[in-house]
């Protein structure tokens, strides 16, 4: 996309200015302006999918389920690692939006950096579908 001189989105850039890009990991050296964000949402979905730090059913429950939040009430470490990632298990007691809780357990990738986000009593942003609540996902708050 192109902007002309004179265009609002021009005028704002200035230097410091911090902007949402998306590239192609293959073609680093072509940039466009992110001015989608259902764009940018699935240009992050695609990384995370192909660096195996979200499966396509951890990405399906984040899109269609509930956003609930759960309660840390046991974590432990598989031992598996992928990058700068641990692999744990995590049991949470998530509530439900309408009322009531529901103990879950669910295997994810956390950031080693971000491993105390995940200990017992920690909450995090669960993802349910109220249809299968066996069907969970995690996602913890930046940093």
């Amino acid at each position: 996309m192109c902007h002309g001189h004179g265009d609002p989105v021009v005028s704002a850039l200035r230097p410091g200015v911090i902007v949402l890009v998306s590239f192609d990991p293959a073609s680093r050296k072509e940039l466009s302006l992110a001015d989608d964000a259902i764009a940018v949402r699935a240009a992050v979905d695609h990384t995370l999918l192909r660096q195996g730090v979200l499966t396509g059913d951890q990405l399906d429950v984040i899109r269609f389920g509930t956003r609930s939040c759960g309660v840390v009430t046991g974590m432990r470490p598989t031992g598996r690692e992928r990058a700068d990632y641990c692999e744990v298990e995590l049991d949470l007691m998530v509530t439900r939006p309408g009322g009531g809780q529901f103990p879950a357990r669910e295997t994810t990738l956390v950031p080693e950096a971000a491993l105390a986000k995940v200990s017992p009593g920690s909450i995090v942003d669960a993802y349910y579908l109220p249809e299968d609540e066996s069907a969970i996902a995690v996602c913890l708050p930046p940093a």
